[in-house]
C-alpha cells in the first residue's frame, strides 16, 4: 500500500535528521520546521495528491509525531494542541492541494490523450455509479465537502492554468475558484482544533493561555533560546490531566501524576503544574518573586525571555527538591 510505504521512508527519514539538528544544537524551530518539509513531506508527500486523499489521517500522525519529538512532549499530547502550539495546519490542507493541482493538470490536457481520457472516464462513473470508493474523482468530491464545498462539478474547478515553464506546477493565481476552496479549507482545519481546544477536557488551561487564539506558533517558539528550554515549556504548557513529564536535561526526567495529591505538603491538593508553580508551599523559599505576583495564565504565556528562566530554573530545582525529599 502506498501509504504505507511514504509513511515507512518518512519515518526513517525523521531518523536521519535528528543527528544534524543535535550535532547544530539549533535553538530555531524554523529551522526544524524546514527541515521537515524539505525531507520528511517531500518524501511522503510524493505524489500524494493521486493516492492519498483516503490516507490523510496516517499521514497527518506522523508529521505529529516529529512535533511531539522535538518539543520532547509525550506520545499521548492531542494532536490538535500540537498543531496549535506549532502553527501548522493539519496535513488534510497540502493533500487536497496537490490534488487540485493534479485536477487542473489533467482538465488543460488536450482531448484524445490518455489522461484525458481516463480522466472522463472517471468523471462518468462517479455521475452513474453509486459506489465509488476507489474513483479519484469521488475521492477528491467527498473530501470537498468534508469543508464545505457542495460544488458536485470538479470541472470548475479547471479555471486553474498550468505554467508554460512548468508544466507539473499548478498555478493558483489566476483560479479565484481554487484559491477560495483552498482558504475555505485552510480556515475549516484551524476552526476544528479551535474547537477542541475549548471543549478539551484534557487541559482546562491551553484554551485561555493560547495567544489571541490565532494559528500562528506560539510566541516562545521564536526566541533565540535553547531547544532544550523550549522543551521544558512545551512540557509545561502541553501538560494535562495525565500528568505531565519534565524532562530537565542531562538524562533526568521527572514524572509528576496531575491526579495524585501532592506528597510535599498538607494542602491536600492535586499535584499539577497551577499546584507546582504557585501554591505549594514546600517550594516558597525558591519560588521567584515573580510568580507569585503573576496570574498562571500570565506565566504559561511565557511571553519574555526573563520570565521563561526564572520559571525554568525554578521547575528544575523545585523537581530536583521533590525527588530528594521523596526518595525517588
Amino acid at each position: 500500500m502506498a501509504t504505507e510505504h511514504f509513511t515507512s521512508k518518512a519515518r526513517i527519514a525523521i531518523g536521519s535528521i535528528w543527528k544534524p539538528l543535535i550535532v547544530t544544537k539549533t535553538n530555531n524551530f524554523e529551522a526544524a520546521k524546514t527541515l521537515f518539509s524539505a525531507i520528511i513531506k517531500s518524501i511522503m508527500l510524493y505524489d500524494v495528491g493521486i493516492w492519498g486523499l483516503q490516507y490523510t489521517a496516517e499521514m497527518e500522525r506522523v508529521a505529529v509525531e516529529f512535533e511531539k519529538g522535538f518539543l520532547n512532549v509525550p506520545k499521548y499530547t492531542p494532536g490538535y494542541m500540537i498543531r496549535l502550539e506549532t502553527g501548522r495546519t493539519h496535513l488534510d490542507y497540502d493533500i487536497i492541494k496537490k490534488a487540485l493541482s493534479f485536477c487542473g493538470r489533467l482538465a488543460n490536457i488536450r482531448e484524445g490523450r490518455l489522461p484525458r481520457k481516463c480522466w472522463e472516464k472517471m468523471k462518468l462513473q462517479d455521475r452513474t455509479n453509486a459506489d465509488n470508493k476507489k474513483n479519484w474523482i469521488s475521492q477528491l468530491k467527498n473530501k470537498l465537502k468534508e469543508y464545505g464545498h457542495i460544488e458536485d462539478n470538479v470541472e470548475n474547478l479547471k479555471t486553474a492554468t498550468v505554467q508554460q515553464s512548468r508544466p507539473s506546477v499548478l498555478c493558483f493565481t489566476g483560479s479565484t475558484i481554487i484559491i477560495q476552496v483552498l482558504k475555505k479549507i485552510q480556515s475549516k482545519l484551524f476552526e476544528t482544533d479551535q474547537n477542541r481546544m475549548l471543549n478539551s477536557t484534557y487541559n482546562v488551561i491551553y484554551k485561555r493561555i493560547k495567544d489571541n487564539v490565532t494559528s500562528l506558533r506560539a510566541q516562545y517558539l521564536n526566541l533565540n533560546i535553547p531547544t532544550t528550554i523550549k522543551r521544558i515549556i512545551a512540557q509545561i504548557r502541553l501538560s494535562g490531566k495525565l500528568g505531565w513529564i519534565a524532562k530537565i536535561g542531562n538524562g533526568l526526567s521527572y514524572k509528576i501524576d496531575g491526579n495524585e495529591i501532592c506528597q510535599m505538603c498538607n494542602r491536600n491538593e492535586k499535584e499539577d503544574i497551577v499546584h507546582v508553580l504557585k501554591k505549594c508551599p514546600q517550594y516558597q523559599q525558591i519560588r521567584p518573586v515573580s510568580l507569585n505576583d503573576m496570574e498562571i495564565t500570565d506565566i504559561l504565556r511565557f511571553n519574555n525571555e526573563k520570565l521563561i528562566w526564572e520559571t525554568v530554573n525554578f521547575i528544575k530545582t523545585s523537581l530536583k527538591v521533590r525527588a530528594f525529599c521523596l526518595g525517588e
